[in-house]
Order: C-alpha cells, then structure tokens, then sequence
C-alpha cells in the first residue's frame, strides 16, 4: 500500500499540492522498500518536488536505489597480500611487472591491479607509450591478466571495475578482450545506481576515453553506459556539489560528449563550489575552459575573484598557465593584470625564458599593455641580457608580444640589433616553419631583416605542400611596399591560394548597408575579398573618375571562386591580384575595413600590430580606406543613420564627393 500511495504521490504534482501530509506519510513508509527496482529516475526528480512541498529533506537519493550496497576499497585491500602490493608498487619497467605474472598467484584485484600499474608505466616518459601499448597488445602475459579478471569480476569493487574498463581502453585491448568489457560494463552497470555520486563520476570522466571509438559490442555497451552515468549524475545534481575540485573539472571536460542540460548540471555545481578551490585548482579548471567549447561569463569572473582573493597561493609556475589559459578565453581583467603584472615584477629571482615567454604571450592574447606597470620593460631587459637561454619558440612569444602589443623598448635599435645577431647565427639550422613566425613576429615591429626576407621569400612552394599562406602572403608584401632596399627573391603571386576567412556579424551589417547606399547594385559591392597581400577586406568598392561606383568584376580580378550563393557563415574570399594590369590611374579602391573590440588593445583606441600593419600595407599598395568602428556602427540605429554614417565615411576615406549614393 505505501509503495501505491508513493507513485501515485510522485505522478501528480496536483497531489502533491494539495495534501502534503499523505505525500511526507508516503516518503517515510518508502523506506521500508528502499532495496526494490523502482523510482529511479522519475522518483528522483519528482521526489525533489516532494521534499519541497513537504518539508522532509532528501538526505540521499540512494534511498530510490535499487541495488546492494557496493564493495568498497577496503575488501580489495583485505584480499591483497602486503607482499605482492608492495611489489606491484616498487616495479620500475612494464617488462618487471609483466614478471611478476608469471611468479605469483593471482586474484582478479590482484590483475586489476597489474592492468593499472601498466597503464601508469605506459605514460610515465620512460618508454615510447605507442610502441609499448602495441607490445602490451600481443604478450600472451597481458592476456592472462584478462583470464584472471574475466574469472572472478565480482570480487572486484565498483570503483576497481570502471578502472579495470578504463584501462582496457587505454591499452586499446578491448576489442581483443570483448568478452571482458561486456562484463565489467554489465558488473558496473548493475550497481550503478547505488554508488556513490564520486564513483558515478569517475566513470563520466572517462568519457573521452569510452565513447571515442565505435563500431564493436564492447564499445557501445561502454558509451551507452556512460551516458547512463551522465543521466544519473543529472537526477543526483544535489550531490555534485560535493565532489572534489578535480572531479568538478573532469567533469567538465568531458562535458560536451553529453547533452546541453549536463553541462548546465556542471556549470551550477562549478559555480557553487568554487569558493573551496585552491588557486592550482582554479588555473587547471580555467585550461580545462581554454580547450573545451564551453564558456560561461559568470564562472570566469568569480575565477578571477577567487584568484585575486588567493594570492598567497600564487607560484611563478602556476600563475604563468593560469593567464596563458585567461589569454585563450579571451576574458578580461585589468585588475586582476596588473596583481599579475606586479607579482611577477617581484619573481624575477626566479624568472625563465619559458616562464617569461607564457607570461608574454598570455598578455598579447589579453591585447592588454600599461607601460607604467613596467611589465614588459622588465621582460625586454631579461630578453636581452638571456638571449643564449632561449629557444626559437620562446624568443618567437616574447618578439610577437612586443609587436602585437606595440610596445617599444627604451633601446629599440640596440634591443633588435642583439637579436638579430642572435637569430642570423642560427638562422640555417631552424625548420622553415620556425624561420617564417619568427621573420612574421619582427615583422610587425617592423624590424625584420634582410637575411630574413631572403630566406623565407626564396623557397618555392612544392606541389601538393601545406604553405605558411598568410604569414608567407605578409611577408612578402612587405617586402614589396615596406623595404625599398630589398631586391627579391618574391614569392610567385599564382602560387598564393585563395583564403576562407568567416566574415562577422559587424562586417555583414556594415556591407548590407553599404550595398543599398549604391541602390543595391551587387556588382558595384564585392564582398568578402582576399587578397595577395594576406589580408581580408570586408567589401571592395571602385569609383571611376567621376566618383562613380563601378561594376568591381571587370577589373583585375584572378583566380576568382564566386560567392554569390549567399552565405552567411563560411565565405570564400576571391583573389584581388594587385601584380596584373593596374586600374586607371584616375579611379580608387575603396577597402572597406570594420573594427570589433578584438581588434583593439584593450580598453584603448589603439589597434594591435597586426591591424596597424594590415592598414599600412593597404595604403601602400594604393587602396583607399573605409574604417567603420563598432561603437559608431552600433550608434546608427535607424537606417537614415546608417546610410548617412557609410556616406560620411566614404567622403572621408576618398577626400570628394562620392555621386550615386542613396540618402
């Protein structure tokens, strides 16, 4: 009878609401029937209701369990031997703990064990992980392992069991040991209801691991139980909150292998617990954001509240990653820059160039510079006086931070000579990869030199090879327009492929306004362009000598790819070839050119150097500019506004009046 009055207590919400006694009266009779297979998954949201309406607590949501209670580690401990732990423990090669296979009996913990100690073996650096996995594959000693385990699963803990499967995908045997995969998956999927929610969720966090290949039995069982875990992870949300911190992450990283409603799940959890993180916690959660496609502005300001809050805790080391990974996010902070700013000015005891490169690097992606925090006159001075300690890579961070950035040493034209001296001593021996970022990253200081130009600029581009298109695209329009005293070699311009580029929403607005400003005429508005100087340009406008807007087609236009499908998302850039037939001298190119706050250094008007030289270089190759900014753009709200704004804009950037423009 109790059981009656409880589904139909949880069923209707109507019920419910109406007589709270007889549905507390249900809950605590259910106790009594707590072990049997029901109520699960409706039981425990509806019973989430219950507890409101009532005021009974859910204490935990294992009392809608179904199953018996988990064996806990301490029956694997009670079953091991001292001896044979503490030889698993001391073995240094997999070849060692393979031996012991042979020398001692074995129980299926024992085995699950051995399997785990491999895996760690597999990746501890001593050894080539690939070929040793491969080895693993066919030694007969491995397969004994999975006989024994395959013997007796039930000995082993619920905890032990999803490591055991974990590490059968690790090892990549689990289609050679199928049998033994579905065994583990249907012991770990009968008393998965039971566990507790820190078990569930070191299976969710193998995720990446269990649902990344498909196609065999064992795989599937394994991904479908998985998203099993996921949903009981959901329904026990309550609980979440208190796992550990690194559980929070795993759970987040393997995040969008579940449905949108899980990630929220987490996210909550995240957000509620964030205030017992340690700032190592904090740093490995905000790399963990950097790599997944999720983001959530209210968990990364309380980050940076919590970081600034545990600056005690700060190392060198850990600080440098933590605003790497904000640099990747893109999530700005000036406070929170300039206490970094500060507390690494204090450590230069202990600076690196690796350190200082990452700390270099992580401001340029934050496009944020003072110069009276001093930061980066302190990183030029250690640059200059550690050049030996650096590799290409580092020096590479630092030189692309000070152009990106636009920062200007107090000895520029020593600083660069040192470095070129450097750079041209080792220049031969670097791949041609190393040679173009470094010769891009002076470039926009605009300090790149000879040597530089002519090395990167001589080598033809193989057929059928992946070519450094834009940097190498860059580099050689500098030194077409920039280095009057460069004589060549040039890259070949039909070898210069077209570019993709994804326009964005400002562009697409700016160029739907400006095409009605010339009555709507298509042909007089060439969007999404590229060209061989490296650059995209949001539209392209001609006027001949009259200030005329003139069909763009007709004049020098190569290797097209025609975009006139209309689409919003990926849009094919054409080839503007500024090296064939030039226009009459009395008409103009007009480039249009939008600005978004990411192309600013933050919180200032200035553009990053990669813009700068982007508009130097358009000049100097004869275009005339059309720059339309974000906050202008987003004043001009009505269509009069912004018909007027384009007409302004293109009198400004021509200097005359420009006819047939709609008012």
């Amino acid at each position: 009878m109790s059981l009656h009055l409880l589904r139909s207590a949880i069923w209707s919400t109507r019920f419910i609401h109406r007589t709270p006694q007889i549905c507390a009266w249900a809950y605590q009779k259910q106790h009594y029937h707590a072990r049997q297979d029901v109520f699960l998954h409706e039981g425990y949201c509806q019973g989430i209701k219950l507890s409101h309406n009532t005021g009974f607590a859910l204490c935990d949501v294992r009392t809608f369990c179904t199953t018996s209670a988990p064996i806990t580690d301490n029956s694997i401990n009670e079953q091991e031997t001292d001896d044979i732990y503490r030889m698993i423990q001391d073995t240094k090669t997999a070849e060692e703990l393979l031996h012991l296979v042979d020398t001692n009996e074995l129980t299926s913990v024992i085995a699950s064990r051995i399997i785990h100690t491999l895996v760690q073996h597999c990746f501890s650096g001593k050894e080539d992980s690939k070929k040793l996995i491969q080895k693993l594959s066919n030694d007969p000693r491995v397969q004994k392992l999975y006989k024994v385990l395959m013997g007796n699963v039930k000995e082993l803990s619920s905890n032990n069991m999803i490591r055991s499967l974990l590490n059968t995908y690790t090892l990549k045997l689990n289609n050679k040991n199928r049998a033994v995969v579905e065994t583990l998956v249907e012991g770990i999927r009968s008393g998965l209801r039971s566990m507790d929610v820190s078990v569930v969720s070191n299976l969710v966090c193998g995720a990446g691991l269990l649902k990344s290949t498909k196609g065999s039995k064992g795989n599937n069982l394994a991904s479908g139980l998985v998203d099993e875990a996921a949903h009981i992870l959901q329904l026990r949300q309550r609980e979440i909150d208190r796992l550990r911190p690194h559980a929070l992450i795993g759970l987040l990283q393997v995040s969008n292998h579940f449905p949108q409603s899980f990630q929220t799940v987490v996210a909550d959890a995240l957000l509620g617990s964030l205030h017992k993180f340690s700032f190592v916690d904090l740093k490995n959660l905000t790399t963990v954001m950097s790599n997944v496609p999720f983001r959530s502005p209210a968990i990364l300001r309380a980050i940076m509240y919590q970081a600034m809050q545990l600056s005690d805790q700060w190392q060198l080391p850990s600080v440098a990653k933590f605003m790497r990974a904000l640099g990747e996010l893109c999530f700005h902070n000036q406070d929170l820059a300039k206490q970094v700013a500060e507390f690494v000015v204090t450590k230069q005891s202990e600076w690196t160039p690796s350190l200082i490169s990452q700390i270099a690097k992580a401001y340029s992606l934050l496009r944020i510079h003072v110069p009276e925090w001093g930061l980066f006159d302190q990183i030029c001075e250690y640059t200059a006086n550690h050049l030996d300690d650096f590799n290409s890579l580092e020096l590479y961070l630092v030189l692309y931070a000070f152009g990106e950035l636009g920062y200007k040493p107090k000895n520029e034209a020593e600083f660069y000579q040192s470095v070129t001296a450097y750079l041209e001593s080792r220049f031969d021996d670097y791949p041609a990869e190393t040679k173009i970022k470094l010769a891009s990253a002076l470039m926009l200081s605009e300090q790149v030199p000879e040597f530089m130009l002519k090395d990167v600029l001589q080598h033809k581009r193989p057929a059928g090879a992946v070519f450094q298109d834009v940097l190498v695209m860059r580099l050689n329009a500098h030194a077409h327009l920039a280095c009057p005293n460069y004589s060549g070699p040039y890259v070949d311009s039909t070898l210069i492929p077209a570019v993709s580029h994804q326009s964005s929403a400002l562009g697409r607005s700016v160029v739907q306004a400006l095409k009605e400003a010339v009555g709507g005429n298509n042909k007089c508005v060439k969007t999404s362009v590229g060209t061989t100087l490296g650059y995209k340009i949001d539209a392209l406008v001609l006027l001949d000598e009259n200030s005329k807007p003139v069909a763009v087609d007709q004049y020098q236009l190569s290797g097209v790819q025609s975009n006139e499908s209309g689409q919003k998302l990926q849009e094919v850039f054409e080839i503007l070839d500024i090296h064939q037939k030039p226009l009459p001298a009395e008409y103009q190119r007009i480039a249009v050119l939008t600005w978004s706050p990411k192309e600013r250094i933050f919180d200032k008007d200035e553009l990053t150097g990669r813009y700068n030289l982007q508009k130097k270089h358009l000049q100097l190759a004869g275009y005339k500019l059309m720059e339309v900014d974000y906050q202008e753009w987003n004043r001009a709200k009505t269509k009069f506004q912004q018909l007027s704004l384009i007409k302004f804009k293109l009198v400004e950037a021509t200097r005359r009046k420009v006819e047939n423009i709609q008012e």
